[in-house]
């Protein structure tokens, strides 16, 4: 059974100083991390895939969550309480553009955006199973794109006779610039 990877990184390392203790615990949990710049920012990255598989029953993250009122902890706080146990919480519905646009809405002077840059690969040479994406996340929008998506629609337009279509950030290559 070929197994799936979700390479990441993300950019620019984010300031430790902008994130609130949950914030930060919760981006500590999703992706992997390294401290930089004299451990005053963090590099965000996954070596194998975006992880929401959380611990909700960790008692940091009940502490954070009593220590912070910011909208992002209030939707927690409520979500937990309507999930009745740590045990029948699932965090998935808190995403890392959630956290993000949290921390970019707060400084968007120090961090008016963060982007990500993702290598889609398989442990076995399976079609369809490579790509990339890159998304980009501002304090008030998310723009994804994504190769297979991409590739899907060049070849919808090819097949019905149609001519490619020039792409944000692409390039159009006509016959005479392959001779």
């Amino acid at each position: 059974m070929p197994t799936n990877y979700d390479q990441t990184v993300v950019q620019p390392f984010i300031p430790l100083e902008l994130t609130t203790p949950l914030e930060l615990w919760i981006l500590m949990k999703i992706f992997n991390f390294e401290y930089c710049s004299g451990e005053s920012e963090i590099y965000l990255f996954t070596q194998e895939f975006v992880s929401y598989d959380i611990d909700t029953s960790d008692g940091e993250l009940m502490e954070l969550l009593k220590e912070d009122d910011s909208p992002l902890a209030v939707t927690m706080r409520k979500e937990f309480e309507e999930a009745g146990s740590p045990e029948d919480w699932d965090l998935g519905s808190v995403s890392y553009v959630d956290v993000f646009q949290a921390i970019i809405n707060r400084h968007p002077d120090k961090l008016p955006y963060v982007h990500l840059e993702t290598a889609h690969t398989c442990s076995r040479m399976c079609p369809g199973e490579f790509g990339g994406s890159a998304e980009i996340i501002t304090a008030t929008q998310v723009q994804f794109i994504n190769t297979a998506r991409w590739l899907r629609e060049a070849i919808s337009l090819v097949d019905r006779g149609l001519p490619l279509q020039p792409t944000p950030g692409g390039e159009l290559v006509g016959e005479s610039a392959r001779h």
